[in-house]
Order: structure tokens, then C-alpha cells, then sequence
């Protein structure tokens, strides 16, 4: 199992099952958007981004809530022994 989010500040990418899968070139900046912008800009940014409108910090609860959060960091953990982190272009 992989980690749900890789790259680098200027480049996220998200992986299944993040409903953020397939954005367009997502910075850390669109990223905090995404997760603290008020509902019409965080419509904006999906549209811009060409992903379906989400509320992330929804999606993330009922994940942590349903134990699928933990399961799959369990699976990482299990699988390599660690979380590789990417931060070569951190500001």
C-alpha cells in the first residue's frame, strides 16, 4: 500500500483513495486551501484543479472514524517499515 500523498511542496500528488487523486499540479499553498479556504474557494480551487468539489477535512474525519485511516497507515507501516518523506524544495 502507498502512502495517499507524495512529491513535494510545489508538486503534490494524491493517491486512491483521496478524492484528491489526479489533481492537476496541487501546491502546498492550493493544499491549505483545499483544507482551511471557505466553501466557495474551495469549490474554486477544484474547479481550477479539474477535480470534483470535496471538503477534505470531511473526507479525512470520516476516515479516522471508520478506522480506514488507521488501517491503511497499519498497511504502510507493515509494507516498508517506514513512511518515506519527500522534501527536497521546502521553503
Amino acid at each position: 500500500m502507498q502512502e495517499l500523498v507524495g512529491g513535494t511542496r510545489k508538486n503534490m500528488k494524491f493517491a486512491a483513495p483521496c478524492p484528491l487523486e489526479g489533481a492537476k499540479k496541487l501546491t502546498w499553498d492550493d493544499f491549505k486551501v483545499l483544507v482551511l479556504g471557505k466553501k466557495q474557494e474551495v469549490i474554486d480551487m477544484c474547479v481550477a484543479k479539474e477535480v470534483k468539489p470535496v471538503d477534505i477535512r470531511l473526507w479525512c474525519k470520516r476516515s479516522v472514524s471508520t478506522g480506514a485511516a488507521m488501517k491503511r497507515f497499519s498497511d504502510i507501516l507493515a509494507g516498508s517499515g517506514e513512511v518515506a518523506v519527500d522534501d527536497d524544495d521546502d521553503e
